[in-house]
């Protein structure tokens, strides 16, 4: 939990607020410096306008006529000047929720956006800037052969269908993807490097270890659930919750050391019908295999993660070879 994180988005927000509002009365200033003609037909639309409302007020009788006189008076002055006519107008940052980060009540994007671009105080986990495609040593790998390739060209392979699966990402049919092997094998490396290159494209994504993802939800789930919630806490956690529902892609580090109780079965079903039934996309990495999921897993589950695309990460431990270098 990251208590600081809505006090530092409504800190930005407030700061916007205020500077769209120096921003108007300095455009003001400046226009009513060029144009003491235009401050003094403002001025007799006030006192219309004013007038019109006193009379209201006192049951009187009144026409709003002279006010759409003065109002013509106006648009005629801009448009022979070539003014704009919000020049009187605070422009907000965000035109959808005037700068205040709700809408009804509900996040808008711009503060989805601001929290996004807190997203590494708001998880403990981040993507390695390091792990990119073009860190690929593939000399780690072994040129042995077996039955088959060498390590080195399986994972050769992998790593160009997974640069592919970045390159063709929108034009692909399926985006789901499990990548499974032993420990120090490169999965992370690979969901890493993915994560990367998609953020390069634009495309927002959120990793994760899956031990982080599930106490999170379980931590939504508490703070819904319970009596009288902190505000900043469940609002924190209401949005790590919608980061990991509604990223475009999800990256789930480690998948299978996370608690394997009846609330985790529930919650990583909900996620992945959710998921799938949205077209959001889902990464997985893990150091089971299929065979550990139909036993581990809920059946539900394992028939979900069966429609995933499951490449398999095969060579030497890569950490034991870092550690034992010279």
């Amino acid at each position: 939990m990251k208590p600081r994180l809505t006090a530092d988005v409504e800190k930005i927000l407030q700061a916007r607020y205020w500077s769209t509002r120096a921003q108007r009365d300095r455009r003001l200033e400046e226009t009513y410096d060029a144009h003491p003609e235009l401050q003094a037909i403002d001025r007799e639309w006030t006192a219309a306008g004013f007038r019109l409302l006193t009379d209201a007020v006192n049951n009187e009788a009144y026409s709003d006529q002279r006010l759409k006189d003065i109002e013509a008076k106006r648009e005629r002055y801009l448009e022979a000047h070539q003014l704009r006519g919000d020049y009187a107008e605070v422009i907000p940052f965000c035109r959808h929720c005037g700068d205040t980060g709700q809408i009804e009540g509900v996040l808008c994007f711009c503060a989805e956006r601001l929290y996004k671009s807190l997203q590494p105080r708001l998880f403990d986990a981040a993507l390695s800037p390091d792990e990119t495609f073009e860190a690929i040593d593939l000399s780690l790998f072994s040129e042995e052969r077996g039955d088959g390739p060498s390590p080195r060209e399986h994972m050769s392979v992998v790593f160009s269908r997974a640069a592919e699966y970045v390159e063709h990402f929108w034009q692909l049919i399926d985006r789901d993807v499990i990548f499974t092997g032993p420990q120090g094998r490169g999965k992370t490396f690979l969901l890493n490097a993915i994560g990367n290159a998609l953020e390069a494209k634009g495309i927002d994504v959120t990793f994760l270890p899956a031990t982080e993802l599930f106490s999170s939800l379980v931590e939504f789930k508490k703070l819904k659930e319970s009596f009288r919630p902190d505000p900043e806490q469940l609002e924190t956690a209401t949005f790590k919750k919608r980061l990991i529902y509604e990223s475009t892609v999800l990256l789930i580090d480690d998948l299978g050391l996370e608690p394997l109780t009846t609330q985790t079965f529930a919650d990583f079903i909900d996620l992945l019908n959710v998921r799938q039934r949205e077209k959001r996309h889902t990464l997985i990495a893990t150091n089971q295999s299929f065979s550990d999921f139909e036993k581990n897993y809920d059946k539900r589950i394992a028939s979900r993660l069966a429609a995933f695309t499951i490449y398999q990460v095969k060579g030497d431990d890569l950490r034991m070879k870092q550690r034992s270098a010279p």
